[in-house]
């Protein structure tokens, strides 16, 4: 994506000819990197949380918090899947591409949101089931560190 900017900015600014394809083509390649990324970013824990009242409680209450809260998540991720796979299956069905000049194609974007979607439901499912057995069981699994603590290694 840096390329690309590099690249349009040479284009724009030294040579005084705009491309009519990079700005959508980088709107285009975030959207699919912010999609594929999210279960990602689940299994390091890098999503927002608010810790101040949290890091009081227990084990016990945190893992009954973590599971009541998975709930809701699945609850906004299985209507977020339904909704995107709709999006998606019309949008391939018909090629559906953008309204610019340089007409990109519009599904490939779209069906990485659902894949996306669906790698962020599956990713829930396994935090879930590791915060059902741990409250279970007592004993919490080890997890992988969060991606606040690995980008100051």
């Amino acid at each position: 994506m840096m390329l690309i900017v590099a690249f349009e900015v040479v284009m724009r600014y030294i040579f005084s000819c705009p491309t009519i394809w990079a700005l959508e083509v980088n709107q285009t390649l975030l959207c699919i990197y912010s999609a594929l990324a999210g279960g990602y970013t689940l299994l390091h824990q890098g999503h927002v949380n608010v810790e101040i009242v949290y890091q009081h409680f227990g084990t016990k209450t945190r893992l009954v918090i973590d599971i009541l809260t998975y709930f809701l998540f699945f609850g906004f991720i299985i209507i977020l899947l339904w909704q995107t796979w709709d999006m998606a299956v019309d949008s391939a069905m018909i090629k559906e591409r953008s309204e610019s000049l340089f007409g990109l194609p519009l599904y490939p974007a779209k069906i990485s949101i659902v894949m996306g979607t669906l790698l962020i439901l599956l990713q829930g499912i396994a935090n879930f089931l590791r915060k059902v057995i741990a409250l279970i069981t007592g004993v919490e699994p080890p997890r992988p560190p969060n991606i606040f603590e690995k980008l100051q290694k």
